[in-house]
């Protein structure tokens, strides 16, 4: 026998201490449940912090939402119900990253616009009269042997907005 921390142990002891054992994780997070024909897995998406309450999702719950479409934890429906009243705000941080690389991609570093500009004029006005990102949905960009889920952004300007995914490297307006 080794010496060290033993899960078991450890859910026997809080079991003393509240009254009834916590339910198992394991390193990803998934609840490990045990039913009448064994073990079933649930996951939940805010497991992790990941808290719709304060209404708005970080670079890394981002990333994790993403992981977890693409290796087949969640469905899409599970994720849709984040969805359900809108688009969700991204922070700051990521905002002036996302706002960077879309000038970027519109205009050269000495202000003059490129030639392989993936922005028409809709676009243009609303980075000109930029107000927001939301994260609005997850875009499936695979193929029928594999998921890719993109995160789809929507730049919201005063007067009209487009939605975007990047798929590898490459800006693709859907809306």
């Amino acid at each position: 026998m080794t010496k060290g921390w033993d899960k078991d142990t450890a859910r026997h002891s809080m079991a003393k201490k509240f009254g009834k054992a916590p339910p198992y994780r394991n390193k990803a997070n998934i609840k490990v449940i045990k039913g009448k024909t064994g073990y079933k897995l649930a996951i939940d998406l805010w497991r992790d912090g990941i808290d719709p309450k304060k209404g708005y999702l970080t670079e890394r719950e981002i990333l994790l939402i993403k992981r977890r479409l693409n290796h087949d934890k969640v469905t899409t429906s599970e994720v849709n119900t984040i969805f359900d009243k809108g688009g969700i705000k991204i922070t700051p941080a990521q905002t002036s990253k996302g706002l960077e690389w879309l000038n970027d991609q519109w205009k050269t570093p000495t202000g003059v616009e490129r030639k392989n500009n993936p922005l028409g004029y809709r676009e243009q006005e609303a980075l000109k009269s930029f107000q927001r990102f939301e994260l609005t949905d997850f875009y499936d960009a695979g193929n029928s042997y594999f998921h890719s889920y993109q995160p789809v952004y929507s730049v919201i300007g005063k007067q009209n907005s487009f939605d975007y995914y990047i798929a590898g490297g490459e800006m693709h307006i859907i809306g």
